[in-house]
C-alpha cells in the first residue's frame, strides 16, 4: 500500500493526463472472515444464492461549483468516495471513470478490481465508506488539493461466483486517508487516493 505524499501532488495541476503519479495506492480491504458457502452449509440447506443489492447513481452535488475553493474540493473528494460506493455495489465503472484523471494510477487499479469481480459473476455488497470531518489543503504549488479525512466502512459481504463462495467483512476504521483533487478546465477531478503516511 503505498503513500500518498504532498509533494507528488506538486505539478498535478499542470494536465490531468501528464501529471505526475503519487505511489500507488488504495484503501486496505478489510479483514476478512472465514468465508460462508450457502450451498455446503448442512444446517441450511434450503438458503437461496446471495444476490447483489446495488446502490442507486449518486446525484452530482447541486453545491460544487467551478469555484477552485477548499469547500469545492471536499464537496468533489465526498463525491467521488460515494462512485466509489457505487461502482464497487454494481460493477457500472463508466461514471467514476469520467471523474478520474488519466494520471490516477490508484482509480485505474481500483476500477479494474471491480470490472474483474463482476465479469466472473462475482458481487459486492455493503462495506460502503465515507469521510468524517474532512479537512483540505492546498497542494505546494497551490494549484491542486489534499483532502484528509477518517474513512468509516460499513459491514459488508463480497461473492466469488467461481468459487461459489460468500465471505463476510467486517467494517473498519481509516485514519488519515487523503485524496487529491483537482479543478481542470472548469471540471473537478480525482487525481489519488492513499492510506495516511507512516
Amino acid at each position: 500500500m503505498g503513500i500518498l505524499v504532498f509533494a507528488a501532488l506538486v505539478g498535478l495541476a499542470n494536465c490531468a493526463g501528464a501529471a505526475p503519479e503519487p505511489p500507488p495506492s488504495e484503501p486496505p480491504a478489510p479483514t476478512v472472515s472465514p468465508s460462508v458457502s450457502p450451498s455446503e452449509d448442512p444446517e441450511e440447506p434450503g438458503e437461496e444464492a446471495p444476490s447483489p443489492e446495488p446502490l442507486p447513481l449518486p446525484d452530482y452535488p447541486e453545491d460544487l461549483t467551478a469555484e477552485d475553493t477548499a469547500e469545492n474540493a471536499i464537496l468533489a473528494a465526498e463525491y467521488f468516495l460515494e462512485l466509489m460506493n457505487y461502482i464497487q455495489s454494481t460493477g457500472d465503472v463508466a461514471p467514476f471513470e469520467a471523474v478520474a484523471a488519466e494520471s490516477c494510477e490508484s482509480c485505474e487499479r481500483y476500477v479494474e478490481r471491480q470490472e474483474e469481480r463482476y465479469r466472473t459473476g462475482g458481487f459486492s455488497n455493503g462495506n460502503h465508506a465515507s469521510m468524517e470531518s474532512p479537512q483540505a489543503s492546498r497542494t505546494e504549488d497551490g494549484i491542486a488539493w489534499v483532502v484528509t479525512s477518517d474513512w468509516t466502512i460499513t459491514d459488508g459481504t463480497r461473492y466469488d461466483a467461481e468459487e461459489n463462495d460468500l465471505k463476510h467483512i467486517p467494517g473498519n476504521e481509516l485514519a488519515g486517508h487523503r485524496m487529491g483533487v483537482q479543478l481542470i478546465e472548469s471540471e473537478w477531478k480525482m487525481l489519488t487516493f492513499a492510506e495516511a503516511p507512516k
